[in-house]
């Protein structure tokens, strides 16, 4: 049921021109002035104008240009993802939409196009949204316009959509100054890893020459084979790629586990994927994870002399593209998702490490730091996001009512 005052319209009434689908993308290979936004652009709560590709000028392209105001709707995509909208809100006239979106303009005198963004943003049209897709397989699904022009949306008068609007926005707004500091925060990590994890920059109080030492001379591989019992509950532990770190992926009692070898994992260890290292699926076990279970697919490495070695300074090293090279020439095979990593090899790597632990550990002390300045500017978005979306569940309804000052 609308509140007092909201009416139930067709989308289609609210645009001053039909949706109109994009260009057939082909990237240019030169620069030409012009881009187009890659389908990842609609984040599901924006859009990010840094997901581009260059784009030919061709008549397609100029048919398919953005104008500020514009919105825009993933027509074809998973079914999780299709009918994600945005607003374009930038003067930018160089850029265009691809196939799998489609572009509507907003009729502003019968409608805030910032009020129809976030209404379409919304959990509960979404969904509905979402409903009237349709696809022959269960990875790719598409909108049709008139979809999209039929859906039914409850909206209020020309005024107070604009006011609940810019309540939203003020949101939007928080959001975006926490996303340029995340933003400033991994460029001064990624610069400070480039400085210290390599001597290029010392921490004041340290001096001397770094040393250059073989891998196999500062750790060793460990293993702690555990004694099964089918009856043993099993905390399984597992690394993600990317330098994602150390994770329990679940726990299983021993007589569900089809692979009765199992070795467990102390706080400290570094732990090698033998099957992804690839792609940056090593890390140290955090004390939380100690006395988890790793199988024979990981590898476990620790200090051969902990008081001279800092495991955290090379944990932070596997983090570097050398470090990512490195493996990738430690391992052989035709195809990089089937090549087997040798550990053998790896042992005979070089790596250049502070002549003290006590400067290497200040070293990870930094970096430690810099990470957890992200880890609360990502949770401080994260919660923001959510007070967002719970404003939206109550205004976009007229649950939660705002004063609009009528015009005179």
């Amino acid at each position: 049921m609308l509140p007092e005052g909201w009416r139930e319209t067709q989308l289609g009434d609210l645009l001053s021109q039909p949706p109109r689908n994009g260009y057939s993308p082909v990237e240019a290979d030169e620069e030409t002035g012009l881009g187009v936004l890659s389908l990842s652009a609609l984040t599901g709560s924006g859009l990010d104008l840094r997901q581009i590709k260059r784009a030919p000028d061709v008549p397609q392209v100029r048919a398919a240009l953005l104008r500020e105001g514009d919105l825009l709707v993933s027509r074809a995509n998973t079914p999780d993802k299709v009918g994600r909208a945005a607003l374009f809100n930038s003067d930018r006239e160089d850029l265009s939409y691809p196939d799998l979106m489609m572009r509507a303009r907003v009729d502003v005198d019968k409608a805030d196009n910032r009020f129809l963004a976030y209404l379409l943003q919304s959990t509960p049209v979404l969904r509905r949204l979402q409903a009237r897709a349709a696809g022959t397989s269960s990875t790719m699904v598409k909108l049709t316009k008139g979809a999209v022009e039929t859906l039914k949306v409850g909206v209020p008068n020309r005024h107070l959509q604009a006011r609940i609007a810019e309540v939203i926005s003020t949101w939007d707004q928080a959001i975006e100054t926490v996303d340029k500091l995340i933003d400033n925060a991994r460029a001064r990590k990624k610069a400070l890893m480039q400085q210290l994890l390599t001597g290029k920059r010392r921490l004041p109080g340290f001096e001397g020459a770094w040393e250059e030492v073989e891998i196999g001379d500062v750790l060793k591989e460990v293993r702690r084979d555990v004694d099964w019992d089918d009856d043993d509950d099993y905390r399984l532990l597992s690394v993600r790629r990317r330098s994602g770190g150390a994770f329990l992926r679940e726990v299983l009692p021993g007589h569900q586990i089809l692979t009765k070898k199992m070795r467990e994992a102390k706080a400290g260890d570094f732990l090698i994927s033998k099957m992804q290292v690839l792609h940056g699926a090593t890390a140290m076990v955090p004390v939380a994870l100690d006395g988890c279970h790793i199988s024979g697919s990981y590898i476990a490495l620790i200090p051969r002399d902990p008081a001279s070695f800092e495991m955290r300074f090379f944990d932070w090293l596997a983090r570097t593209k050398r470090f990512y090279h490195m493996t990738y020439l430690c391992s052989y095979g035709v195809h990089i998702e089937k090549m087997t990593f040798s550990l053998s090899l790896f042992m005979k790597e070089h790596i250049l490490i502070p002549p003290t632990s006590e400067e290497a550990r200040a070293i990870a002390d930094v970096l430690d730091a810099s990470e957890a300045e992200i880890g609360g500017l990502e949770e401080q978005k994260a919660l923001l996001s959510e007070e967002k979306r719970a404003l939206m569940q109550q205004l976009l309804t007229g649950k939660r009512r705002v004063k609009v000052q009528e015009a005179a």
